[in-house]
């Protein structure tokens, strides 16, 4: 590779304004950032996205690990608050199968045997409303469940926070109203 003069006294005048040791770093330094712009240079020719400089690019991996590691946490946080909601309706739903149970030995039996009914009968008569029971949680989950799809099959975008507490505000005034 031959050096013209001014290109000569150009990359002295860098090795001396940059302390480098050695020409050789300068040179591929020079050689590096050449090669940039000619990547550059083509991606512009044919209409291609700039690819940030090796710099950036190390930025915006970092920026991306943080994101990712936040969500992580958030994933742990929510797998943990499902726990404890799944915990807390399973106590919810013991204590009001127990109340039935408790009711329905107490209470129904006695009155149903007074009445005539056999043991069968009112077996078949527990069985009967239980069915009717689920129907009504199982329909109510589904409809609910449907709403939801049909909501975000209208909007596709996430829910701002804003927009998730109005929603809930809005649920809590039906609710209190009936």
């Amino acid at each position: 590779m031959s050096l013209y003069i001014d290109q000569v006294s150009q990359i002295q005048a860098i090795i001396e304004s940059t302390g480098a040791d050695k020409a050789a770093q300068v040179f591929r330094d020079l050689i590096d950032e050449a090669l940039a712009a000619r990547r550059r240079k083509t991606a512009q020719q044919l209409g291609l996205p700039e690819e940030p400089p090796s710099n950036q690019l190390g930025e915006h991996l970092e920026t991306i690990e943080t994101l990712l590691l936040k969500l992580i946490q958030q994933g742990e946080k929510a797998r943990c608050v499902r726990g404890i909601s799944l915990e807390l309706l399973q106590e919810g739903l013991a204590v009001s199968c127990a109340g039935r149970f408790g009711l329905w030995e107490s209470l129904a039996v006695p009155a149903l045997i007074e009445r005539g009914m056999n043991p069968n009968e009112i077996a078949s008569l527990s069985e009967s409303q239980t069915t009717k029971g689920k129907a009504v949680a199982y329909g109510l989950a589904k409809e609910i469940k449907d709403q939801l799809c049909a909501r975000e099959a209208d909007s596709p975008s996430a829910t701002t926070k804003d927009e998730e507490d109005e929603r809930l505000a809005n649920n809590d005034n039906v609710s209190g109203e009936d």
